[in-house]
């Protein structure tokens, strides 16, 4: 339980209620990435102080100091600018190291760990430049690196194969793990926002039934309350009661008893919202839902023969 308040509180690190979904999507994954790669690259740099690589070790904690500031103490994390600095900031530390010991220590190939952290970062249309020019940088700094010998920076110490071994298979183990994070994070990415498009499309099809179910007078405010509704928003209820005025009247002359929560039931079905919709938008598992439809079948005396959606529309 503590792990995942922790792991709560890291996703949602610097994130705000003005941000719109795409928004805070992006912070929490960046939130999510940036501590998983830091705590990476912390672990291998501790790994390799201790084994004597001394020039891995201190390319590794550079890089993991850098995620954990970005992450602590960077509050706009989406500002294009700071953003791109950092990534250059990122690229210069690769660039160095890999120039002072070599392209046979394997740190060149961290290269094409940011090329995929760009694909997790710079994602739209608004963005796509950014990639370029980085994706270019990237190019740049491994034809001149290579025009060196990856030797730009030589340092004595580290010349011997043993020790270059080493490091090579360590950045080649650190590059496979950073890799298969950023796959993850870019399928992550990509599945919540099919999800965001799916939900706007059942949206426009829920808003569209009830148009065409109620008077034109109510048609203005239709759109506002699926999305409060949609969003879970705790103003859902009070905007509900305004549109739909004798709904909770007539639900109370039935069940005096009926709850708070009985009624925010009651209103998503008015909706038209199904069974998976209401699970999704609520948080619960469909089995959840289902058996409150049940509870609630029994709470008004429902016959098992009527359906609901329809005895809910005639209320």
């Amino acid at each position: 339980m503590l792990i995942k308040e922790f792991w709560k509180r890291i996703s949602e690190l610097h994130i705000s209620d003005q941000m719109d979904k795409l928004e805070s999507l992006q912070a929490k994954i960046m939130n999510q990435y940036a501590f998983i790669i830091g705590v990476s690259f912390s672990i291998d740099a501790v790994r390799d102080l201790l084994i004597g690589q001394i020039m891995s070790f201190y390319f590794l904690v550079s890089i993991a100091i850098f995620l954990f500031g970005f992450l602590f103490f960077v509050k706009n994390k989406l500002n294009n600018s700071i953003i791109f600095i950092s990534c250059l900031f990122v690229l210069g530390i690769i660039f160095y190291y890999s120039s002072m010991i070599g392209f046979e220590s394997g740190i060149p190939l961290h290269y094409f760990s940011m090329m995929l952290t760009i694909l997790i970062i710079y994602t739209g249309n608004n963005n796509i430049n950014y990639a370029i020019i980085l994706y270019g940088i990237i190019f740049l700094l491994f034809v001149i690196g290579h025009s060196y010998d990856f030797n730009l920076f030589h340092q004595k110490g580290w010349e011997g194969k043993n020790y270059l071994h080493k490091i090579r298979l360590v950045s080649f183990i650190q590059v496979f793990i950073n890799i298969s994070f950023s796959g993850y994070f870019i399928l992550l990415k990509q599945n919540k926002l099919v999800a965001f498009y799916q939900q706007s499309q059942r949206g426009e099809k829920i808003i569209k039934e009830l148009n065409n179910r109620l008077t034109n007078s109510l048609k203005d405010d239709v759109e506002s309350i699926v999305k409060l509704a949609m969003e879970n928003d705790a103003a859902f209820i009070s905007k509900f009661k305004i549109i739909f005025g004798s709904f909770h009247d007539n639900l109370m002359a039935i069940n005096e008893n009926m709850t708070a929560e009985e009624f925010r039931f009651c209103a998503l079905l008015k909706l038209g919202f199904t069974t998976k919709d209401i699970a999704e938008y609520n948080h619960l598992a469909i089995r959840t839902v289902q058996t409150r439809k049940s509870r609630l079948r029994k709470s008004f005396h429902i016959p098992p023969e009527m359906d609901l959606y329809v005895w809910i529309n005639d209320i």
